[in-house]
């Protein structure tokens, strides 16, 4: 498909989970802006695409990103949050990251 950006093979024929690193499939610093999807396919069921719509790459250069791991917590959980400052807007020791209410529109 002319939309497939690359891919790679899994190179593990006995383990059920595999991980891969992106940045051995494409030059991340390549990619234009966007979202981005990944497929699976496997010659055990006749290469049947396998599409995976909770699981995307959003490319951002001119805007900060952020993504909060785990997305779910219970109480006493922990979650973490990486951020991704653009050139533009990076960095300074003074700045910060807040959290709202959804849909809380005011800074403070």
């Amino acid at each position: 498909s002319l939309d497939r950006i690359d891919f790679a093979f899994s190179g593990n024929s006995k383990s059920a989970t595999v991980t891969l690193a992106l940045d051995t499939i494409v030059d991340l610093a390549t990619l234009e802006d966007g979202v981005y999807e990944f497929k699976f396919s496997t010659e055990k069921d006749g290469w049947m695409s396998h599409s995976f719509p909770e699981q995307t790459l959003h490319v951002v250069r001119n805007a900060p990103a952020a993504l909060v791991m785990p997305a779910s917590i219970e109480p006493g959980d922990s979650v973490s949050m990486l951020l991704s400052r653009p050139p533009a807007q990076c960095c300074s020791a003074w700045d910060w990251v807040g959290i709202y209410r959804q849909g809380f529109s005011q800074r403070l």
